[in-house]
């Protein structure tokens, strides 16, 4: 076994006094698979995960969708395993199972009791490295994917929030939903569901991620006797679009059937390794978060104007958006917008204060807190972290965030949240004929 060990620690940084994490290592096999161990302690179950680094953005415009369609199929059947008895494995383990396809990855985790680790172990590599995709469940796949997608449209605030990444992303992939078209989805055969994921499914090109109770070495040595013959192969995937600047305000409005008004505003912003992205977070944490926010404060508290009201940046690899999401009445929408804009240009001109700073790094670094609260938890971090580029990531990122001054923040918010860099999306019952 003659691993490459790739990093420890913090390299170079001063760890926040806001971490939790134990010992992180990150080693690559001789196939160039990245196996990362995050001790634990005091645990007793472990997060198991795979990640690829492949997502929707990806993808090309007649495969969309097709990542998706990808991890419905893995975790299936194998030529060992039935289906259904992958999933009843893991449950007899006394544990869980999930995954996710998102714009730069998808990812497939367990969740179970430390001692199991080993047989978990052998149960993810036959999943996830030996599928069968049978053409019979590929069909019965496609059609509950649909009803999925369905489903979503059905809910205001999701298809809002697609509607809107749709007009704000004209060229860029991050403007098509992951899950992709029906009309698309249909058309994907058992052939092209396979090539595209002997494409991305290579040792260097997915990584192994532990957290909880695990001994590194141990993990290592586990995972190199598992993964071994895995092999390693040149990854060929389409350039990415990069998006125009937005130079005027975009607008989208939608009807479907709701008792109340839905009303979001998405601010273009940087990409999460950019120095912007920490005053925009804190920005977003002084306009939305909590009810001591400035947009609380103002529309629900003093106007009674919204149900709710909350603010996030949307930080991914490429240049991405920060919300701002509504619920209100309908008839309240359109003086909700306006008195939205009258808040953020005092914003910009005035600056925040020191207090509304401070309140918004408190609340910053206890929601970072309260995220490792679980090994689950502080494993999907490391694992959005890696897929990003670096493993420590969001360690470093929480300390920049805390560490932002307020002339960084005057710097940026005139930057970008203008009228001009904004797509507004609007969501109302449909009118009665």
């Amino acid at each position: 076994m003659n691993f490459r060990q790739a990093g420890n620690g913090y390299p170079g940084e001063e760890v926040p006094f806001a971490t939790l994490s134990s010992d992180t290592n990150r080693y690559i096999m001789d196939n160039g698979m990245v196996v990362i161990t995050r001790e634990v302690y005091p645990s007793n179950v472990v997060f198991l995960s795979l990640w690829a680094r492949v997502g929707s953005a990806d993808e090309r415009n007649e495969e969309a969708g097709i990542s998706h369609f990808v991890e419905h199929m893995l975790f299936k059947n194998t030529k060992k395993r039935q289906v259904g008895q992958i999933a009843q494995e893991i449950h007899s383990l006394g544990g869980y199972l999930n995954g996710f396809t998102s714009f730069d990855c998808t990812a497939y985790w367990m969740v179970l009791p430390g001692k199991n680790f080993h047989k978990a172990l052998e149960i993810q590599y036959d999943a996830i490295f030996n599928p069968l995709f049978d053409p019979g469940e590929i069909e019965k796949e496609c059609n509950v994917i649909i009803e999925e997608l369905k489903m979503y449209k059905d809910t205001p605030e999701s298809y809002l929030t697609e509607r809107v990444l749709a007009t704000a992303f004209k060229k860029h992939n991050y403007g098509r939903p992951i899950i992709g078209f029906e009309e698309v989805l249909r058309e994907i055969t058992p052939q092209r569901l396979k090539e595209y994921y002997n494409s991305y499914y290579k040792a260097n090109n997915t990584f192994i991620l532990a957290a909880g109770a695990v001994d590194g070495l141990d993990i290592m040595r586990k995972s190199e006797r598992t993964y071994r013959k895995l092999r390693e192969g040149r990854i060929e995937r389409p350039s990415r679009e990069e998006e125009p600047v937005q130079t005027e305000m975009k607008r989208v409005e939608t009807e479907g059937d709701t008792l109340t008004g839905h009303l979001q505003l998405a601010f273009h912003i940087p990409s999460i390794f950019d120095k912007d992205v920490y005053p925009m977070e804190l920005a977003a944490a002084i306009l939305g978060d909590g009810r001591s926010s400035r947009l609380y404060q103002e529309l629900r508290e003093k106007r009674k104007l919204v149900n709710s009201v909350s603010a996030y940046t949307y930080t991914q690899k490429d240049p991405c958006l920060m919300f701002i999401e509504v619920e209100a009445k309908p008839e309240n929408i359109p003086s909700t917008e306006k008195a939205i804009f009258e808040i953020l240009q005092q914003l910009v001109e005035e600056g925040p204060s020191e207090e509304e700073i401070l309140r918004a790094k408190n609340r910053k670094e206890s929601s970072y807190i309260y995220g490792q609260e679980t090994v689950e938890g502080q494993g999907k971090k490391i694992g959005f972290a890696e897929i990003m580029g670096d493993y420590m990531l969001m360690e470093k990122f929480i300390a920049r965030v805390l560490t932002t001054r307020e002339q960084d923040m005057k710097r940026v918010l005139g930057k970008y949240l203008i009228p001009s860099n904004c797509t507004v999306g609007i969501y109302l019952p449909k009118k009665k004929e």
